[in-house]
């Protein structure tokens, strides 16, 4: 097997890594392994992203590889025939951090072209959608007039009217007997009569009572003065 280090910090290197140093290959002492490093260099133009020089390397354990580039080597076991392929980027550029987070150069220059940015971390920064405004229709203040209207028209409707109001007023004060009128109505049952006070009736009966007490009282007296005379 074959393990890529750092050639600076020694650290060990996984698939697509980014390292500015450069990387040197261990082969772990597997001599019959058989290695094959493609080296290819990204050029910028005219705001567009595109591959350059494509070369094979010559592959020796420890050697340091620290030219620019996007590094592809693939290991072979001829014994088994199986095959091993791991990808490396040296370099401090940008583009090499969005390659290794699985961007591809068409896809990069897509965004761009759509106004993306390229970040230092790899990243690419996308414009905010624009806003566009729908403007307003001209009719729209004379389609809600009606609506105003008909809301005045129901407050018309729910408010009493004045004349109503006085009207009612007055038929309720023609129907509400005053106190001087009741007044008036009991002077007027007293002098014709036909309403007596309770009082005056008491006075009566009392009377007339003393006077027939008194008749037979009277009455008796007279009898028994007769009875007298016949027995003398």
């Amino acid at each position: 097997m074959v393990y890529p280090f750092d050639v600076k910090t020694g650290e060990e290197l996984a698939d697509n890594a980014v390292t500015e140093n450069g990387f040197k290959l261990d082969l772990a002492k597997s001599r019959y392994l058989t290695i094959d490093i493609v080296k290819n260099a990204v050029k910028y133009k005219d705001g567009v992203y595109s591959l350059d020089a494509r070369t094979n390397t010559a592959t020796q354990e420890g050697k340091p590889y620290e030219s620019e580039g996007i590094y592809t080597f693939t290991v072979k076991n001829p014994t088994t025939s199986e095959s091993t392929t791991k990808t490396i980027y040296v370099g401090s550029d940008p583009i090499y951090k969005a390659l290794s987070r699985g961007n591809t150069l068409e896809s990069i220059n897509a965004q761009i072209a759509e106004g993306g940015e390229l970040q230092e971390d790899g990243t690419i920064l996308m414009p905010e959608p624009e806003v566009v405004e729908e403007p307003e229709p001209e009719n729209e203040e004379i389609a809600d007039e009606p609506e105003k209207t008909e809301e005045v028209s129901t407050a018309e409707a729910e408010t009493p009217k004045k004349d109503d109001a006085e009207t009612e007023v007055k038929e309720s004060e023609d129907e509400e007997p005053t106190e001087a009128e009741d007044t008036a109505a009991f002077d007027d049952q007293t002098n014709t009569g036909k309403g007596i006070p309770f009082g005056i009736i008491g006075v009566l009966v009392v009377a007339a009572g003393a006077a027939f007490i008194a008749i037979r009282k009277k009455s008796g007296k007279k009898d028994h003065s007769e009875r007298e005379d016949e027995q003398k």
